[in-house]
C-alpha cells in the first residue's frame, strides 16, 4: 500500500492550498524565532563560548535527529522484513558518538552515550512493530474524502481466462491463458456514498489490500492493483491518492456490481490477439 497526496500547480490555480500547512510553516517559524532569541540573542556574556552543553541546543538536536532516523530505519526494516541492517546501525551509532565529541569538546566514548543509542534503537524498533502489527494504530483503515467532488477508482489485474477471479500466478509465462482486465470508475461523491452495493465492494477489495500489505504472505511480483483517488470534476485536482496492492482478484459477481454503475467501465484485454471487450461482450462470448 502506498500513498501519494500530488501537489502541483493546478492545486494553485484550482484553490487547492491548504491554509493549514502554511499556518503550521509560520507557527514553527515563530517557536524557531523564539528560541534562537533565547539562547543565543539573550544570553548571559559568560556563556558566549559555552552555548552547546544547553539541554535545549545540542543534546536535544543530537538526540532528536538520532530518534527519528532510527524510527525510519526501523519502520523499513519491520515493514520490508529485512533485519539485516547492523552496518547502517553501526554507521549511525558512529555519527552519533563522532556528534557527541563536537558538542561536548571531547574525544570520549561514555557509556551513556552507548545505551542512550541502544535505548532509542529498541525504542524505535518496538515503536515500527506496534505500528506494523496495528495497521499504522489503525490510521490505515481510514479513506478521508475532502472537499474534492469527485472519486476516481482504477483496479487493473492480471487474471486467467477461464477464471476471471483467478490472478495470474508471479512468473507465469505471458500467452493466450492470460487476461488482463482493467476498471475505471469516475463518479461523484454522493453517488458513491448512495450507491451501497458498489461502495461495499469497493470498500472490501480495499480492506483486502490493506490486510495484505501487513500480511507475511506480501511478495514484490503484484500483478492487481486498485487505487482510490479524491479529486475535482475535470480530474485536475488530486488529493488522497491511496494505491493498494492485492492478492485477491476481485470475484466476477463483484466485477458485475461495479459494472452495474453508470460511472464506471470495465474492459478485458488478452494477449492472444490483443482485442478489447467490456465485461458484457466477454461475458456473451465466454460465459464465466
Amino acid at each position: 500500500m502506498s500513498v501519494r497526496n500530488l501537489f502541483s500547480i493546478n492545486d494553485i490555480t484550482n484553490g487547492g492550498v491548504v491554509p493549514a500547512y502554511f499556518v503550521l510553516i509560520l507557527l514553527w517559524g515563530v517557536i524557531g524565532a523564539l528560541g534562537v532569541w533565547k539562547h543565543f540573542v539573550r544570553r548571559k556574556s559568560e556563556r558566549a563560548e559555552q552555548l552547546s552543553d544547553d539541554p535545549l541546543a545540542y543534546p536535544l538536536i543530537i538526540n532528536f535527529y538520532a530518534l527519528f532516523i532510527l524510527i525510519a530505519i526501523a519502520c523499513a526494516a519491520v515493514s520490508e522484513r529485512s533485519f539485516e541492517l547492523i552496518s547502517i546501525y553501526l554507521s549511525l551509532l558512529f555519527i552519533y558518538v563522532v556528534a557527541q565529541f563536537v558538542y561536548r569538546r571531547k574525544i570520549r566514548v561514555s557509556v551513556k552515550t552507548l545505551v542512550t543509542f541502544g535505548a532509542m534503537s529498541l525504542a524505535a524498533l518496538i515503536f515500527a512493530l506496534a505500528a506494523f502489527n496495528t495497521q499504522g494504530f489503525g490510521l490505515a483503515q481510514r479513506y478521508t474524502i475532502d472537499d474534492n467532488t469527485h472519486l476516481h477508482i482504477s483496479y487493473n489485474a492480471m487474471v486467467y481466462r477461464d477464471d476471471l477471479s483467478m490472478l495470474v500466478a508471479r512468473n507465469y509465462p505471458t500467452d493466450g491463458d492470460i487476461v488482463w482486465i482493467n476498471m475505471d470508475l469516475f463518479i461523484p461523491v454522493k453517488d458513491y456514498e448512495a450507491d451501497e452495493p458498489l461502495n461495499s465492494v469497493l470498500e472490501k477489495t480495499r480492506q483486502n489490500g490493506i490486510a495484505y500489505f501487513y500480511s507475511d504472505e506480501r511478495g514484490a511480483d503484484i500483478n492487481c492493483v486498485i487505487d482510490f483517488n479524491n479529486c475535482d470534476h475535470n480530474r485536475q485536482k488530486y488529493s488522497n491518492d491511496y494505491y493498494y496492492a492485492l492478492n485477491e482478484a476481485i470475484s466476477l459477481e463483484d466485477l458485475k456490481v461495479i459494472d452495474s454503475s453508470p460511472f464506471s467501465q470495465i474492459t478485458l484485454q488478452t494477449y492472444e490477439d490483443d482485442r478489447t471487450w467490456t465485461l458484457k461482450q466477454w461475458l456473451e462470448r465466454n460465459g464465466n
